[in-house]
């Protein structure tokens, strides 16, 4: 009896067993299928590519291509009136500092020169006869001035003379022998003179000759004759030796007179005719000038000779652009030759549109490309002028300049080029392919609990492949990186990272390390 009862409980225990077993089956099993099922359902929803924004730098830039050219392009001339014997160069050959590049036939330079040097001799001789003639007319001049004033004053003296003996009263004839009469006067002088001695002599008593009618006549006799011979030798001293009577003395002075007067006149001629052939300083300052013009003319020539043996000689290394000139030509004063463009200040003109006018500016760098050679270069010019190409559309010409040029460049090809205009380290960025616009502004697409999002951004600066975040977003957004027009906000969706996950496993920390493995 307690056999079966113990028996009966041992059946009991087993069918419990059993029972649970059965359950714990049942319940594996609807575990697994209901997995298996979220998986199906979950394998069933639309995939679309994620990526989290990384933190990294960005460098914008605009790539265009453009024309080498120079920035400095020599139109060569010369002062240089000659035929050209040589020409050493032709358009596209490259010359170096000191290459001689066109010479010239001299012989009409020398032919000028030793004719200008002969000119401004003779001009220079002629110039100084006439300043020597000028000095010397000069003391001529004075000379003659000096006679002008000497014989003023022997006229005014003669007239003076002939002034006295019109005046003068002899007491005698005009015609009579005035010596003559001055001897007679002066021997009844010396003889009325004895005869008043004798008085006074026979006479002691002086009172008694004051009353004698006699004295008292010879005295008055006396005193007669002196002034007569007086008169007379005064009259005689002013006379011409050749005259002996009044009437003779007024008519020598007469003559002396007319003669004075007439070399006077030869005088005075002379004067004005000797200061007309002085020069005055205005002259002399032309002749000055005239010697200074021919010494010009001389330096000139000279020059011309000298700049026709050496020739034009290359002053910069640079590219022979056109050559106007041939050989056996006549070269003429301030015409072109040629041209060169200088290979140390080399450009290249690139167009631009105007969205790319917004982020270029002068003197940001860039990168220019030409036959498998790179060169750096900088904005240095943005016109102000828009110009339409031919295929309708709205260009900017703007000018690159190469800062390490060299003899690889060739004037004319195309270069590409590349203007940085932005560099920012350490920003938020996302693919460029995730931006979306609409009325609003940009926006991306994200996933939140597997539901598609509208997230409105504020871009920055963007390069090829990424652009910067500057607000809307982080590091754990999880954004849709390839859009197709089926993605609609509010869908569900599966995200796929880049490295194979999917949004079972989705991520919600910033993917940094992955970023950079990447990178």
């Amino acid at each position: 009896m307690s056999e079966q009862v113990t028996q009966k409980k041992k059946s009991k225990k087993k069918l419990i067993f059993i029972i649970v077993g059965i359950v714990i089956a049942f319940l594996i099993l609807c575990i697994v299928g209901i997995n298996l099922l979220a998986s199906k359902l979950t394998n069933m929803l639309p995939k679309v590519d994620v990526a989290n924004p990384v933190v990294g730098d960005i460098s914008s830039s605009i790539q265009t291509s453009g024309t080498i050219t120079s920035g400095d392009v020599t139109s060569y001339t010369t002062s240089v009136a000659a035929a050209v014997s040589e020409v050493n160069i032709k358009p596209g050959q490259s010359v170096k500092t000191g290459d001689t590049l066109l010479t010239f036939d001299t012989s009409t330079l020398e032919e000028q020169y030793n004719e200008a040097a002969l000119t401004a001799r003779s001009t220079q001789l002629s110039n100084q006869t006439t300043v020597e003639t000028s000095n010397k007319t000069s003391s001529d001049l004075d000379k003659a001035k000096k006679n002008v004033t000497d014989l003023k004053a022997k006229i005014s003296a003669v007239e003076a003379d002939i002034k006295q003996l019109q005046e003068s009263s002899t007491g005698e004839d005009p015609n009579s022998n005035l010596m003559v009469a001055l001897a007679e006067k002066r021997e009844r002088l010396a003889s009325v003179l004895d005869e008043i001695q004798t008085m006074i002599d026979t006479n002691p008593d002086t009172t008694a000759l004051a009353t004698n009618q006699d004295y008292l006549n010879k005295c008055n006799e006396r005193d007669t004759l002196t002034a007569s011979v007086n008169n007379l030798e005064k009259i005689i001293s002013i006379m011409p030796d050749s005259s002996s009577s009044l009437t003779d003395a007024i008519t020598a002075k007469s003559s002396e007179l007319a003669d004075l007067q007439s070399q006077l006149a030869q005088q005075e001629s002379l004067v004005t005719s000797a200061e007309a052939g002085i020069l005055t300083s205005t002259q002399k300052e032309q002749l000055n000038i005239s010697n200074q013009l021919s010494n010009l003319q001389v330096e000139a020539a000279a020059t011309s000779l000298e700049e026709g043996k050496a020739g034009i000689v290359a002053d910069r290394d640079g590219i022979v652009t056109s050559v106007e000139i041939t050989k056996g030509a006549s070269a003429t004063p301030g015409i072109a030759l040629f041209s060169i463009a200088s290979t140390d200040n080399m450009k290249v003109t690139v167009p631009l549109s105007k969205k790319d006018l917004e982020t270029v500016a002068l003197g940001q760098s860039a990168t220019i490309t030409l036959l498998n050679h790179e060169y750096k270069g900088e904005v240095t010019y943005i016109s102000k002028i828009a110009t339409t190409s031919p295929s309708g559309a709205t260009n900017i010409e703007a000018e690159v300049t190469i800062l390490n040029p060299d003899e690889n460049l060739v004037l004319g090809l195309d270069a590409k080029v590349v203007i940085h205009t932005a560099s920012l380290t350490n920003i938020l960025t996302i693919p460029n392919l995730a931006v979306n616009v609409d009325n609003t502004g940009s926006f991306v697409y994200a996933v939140e609990n597997g539901l598609v999002v509208k997230k409105y951004i504020t871009t920055g600066i963007s390069d090829v492949t990424n652009c910067e975040v500057k607000d809307g977003i982080d590091e754990s957004t999880v954004v849709i990186t390839t859009i197709t027009a089926d993605i609609t906000e509010g869908m569900p969706v599966l995200p796929q990272f880049p490295d194979g996950s999917t949004g079972t496993d989705m991520k919600t920390e910033p993917a940094t390390d992955t970023a950079s493995e990447e990178s």
